[in-house]
């Protein structure tokens, strides 16, 4: 694999997690839009907010289990959070600070919510910490994040949406490219071939295609089609990740699968 380092200012998307950030944000508009709920500031802010903490917390621990092993240290995020402890510690307190702010803004339902969301967050984080101390990958890893991150990009439209069986599909087909992205990323930061990022798991163009046009013609029919065209997008970026991988490194290709999935949602705006 090309190790070619990325530029530093995509660089600082990764290390500072401002690209899951970017996903979370992007995809709660989408899920809203096909629900048809209307988002305020503070919502957008709050799931911001908390991204911002869980990923930012993730990176710590993941750093503590670093400098005991190199189990995880070929991811860059890893090596930057062991360098700026300081800043990741002071970026959570800010950002907690800001969300426990909202919640006297947004309605009980959503804050029991919210708060059932984050007991399985804090329970997920614990028992990774203990496994990932224990050089143990945990079976289904990706799977669990994919769907906590589905789960908290859809928390408010779920609550608030009178059209919630569009929003169960819709979720649905983002947790399936969540899974395929944060799939992508691991094995990246594995060191895992390029052979099996192509045959295990992966969209590849052989496939990705006929799906496509079949959920085209689905969209043509559809009177939801932002969701259609956002997971398309979607998975069509991430068709190309391993590729990316090939001729332009880890740190690339971490970058566009995250993009991939940043287009997708942009992409159904239009």
């Amino acid at each position: 694999m090309n190790n070619r380092t990325a530029p530093f200012y995509l660089r600082c998307f990764s290390l500072l997690s401002l690209d899951a950030l970017l996903v979370a944000l992007a995809w709660q508009e989408v899920l809203a839009g096909v629900s048809g709920v209307d988002l305020h500031w503070n919502e957008r802010v709050l799931l911001g907010s908390a991204v911002w903490i869980v990923y930012n917390v993730d990176h710590l621990l993941d750093g503590l289990v670093s400098k005991k092993s190199t189990y995880l240290s070929q991811a860059p995020r890893h090596t930057f959070v062991q360098k700026h402890p300081g800043f990741f510690i002071f970026s959570i307190v800010i950002a907690l600070v800001i969300a426990l702010s909202l919640l006297p803004t947004i309605s009980f339902s959503l804050c029991k919510g919210g708060a059932l969301l984050a007991l399985v967050t804090g329970l997920y984080l614990f028992f990774n910490f203990l496994l990932l101390a224990h050089k143990i990958w945990p079976r289904g890893k990706e799977i669990i994040i994919s769907m906590i991150f589905t789960l908290g990009c859809g928390l408010i439209p779920f609550i608030q949406s009178n059209h919630k069986g569009v929003l169960f599909f819709s979720m649905l087909l983002f947790f399936v490219i969540c899974s395929i992205n944060c799939s992508l990323i691991a094995r990246l930061e594995r060191g895992v071939p390029i052979k099996s990022l192509l045959s295990h798991l992966m969209p590849s163009l052989s496939w990705t295609l006929p799906v496509a046009l079949l959920l085209l013609l689905i969209n043509n029919l559809s009177t939801h089609a932002s969701i259609i065209t956002a997971f398309l997008g979607s998975l069509i970026g991430l068709s190309l990740v391993p590729h990316i991988a090939k001729r332009c490194g880890y740190e690339m290709a971490s970058l566009a699968a995250d993009g991939a999935l940043l287009l997708g949602a942009i992409l159904s705006f239009f």
